[in-house]
């Protein structure tokens, strides 16, 4: 008797064929899809570069896409003071509006 010559059983056999069988009919399946993929069909619409142009479209100068600027307007003090009030748990109470406030009330109908 030869080393590592066990017989295979059809039982054996059928549990290794299976994951090959199903790895087989997922790619060709897969391998399907190119003949329905909408950008692949003639006559329609096919979307070339249209990220980068619209890109190009918005923004005032192209080194903004290279290296930002900053504004003189913004004062990084008066930003930060409310992240710090919300870090500390001191939040402060929204101002009244004016308007009904929002809660719970009983509603109920007239007959």
């Amino acid at each position: 008797m030869k080393p590592f010559s066990t017989p295979v059983h059809s039982n054996e056999r059928h549990l290794v064929l299976r994951p090959i069988t199903l790895a087989v009919g997922v790619v060709l399946v897969l391998a399907g899809c190119n003949l329905v993929d909408p950008y692949k069909k003639a006559g329609v619409w096919r979307p070339s570069m249209v990220n980068d142009t619209n890109l190009e479209l918005q923004i005032a100068r192209s080194s903004d896409l290279t290296m930002g600027r900053g504004t003189t307007g913004a004062d990084g003090e008066t930003a930060a003071a409310p992240v710090d009030r919300l870090r500390k748990d001191k939040v402060k109470a929204l101002p009244l509006s004016g308007i009904a406030p929002i809660g719970a009330s009983a509603g109920g109908g007239s007959n």
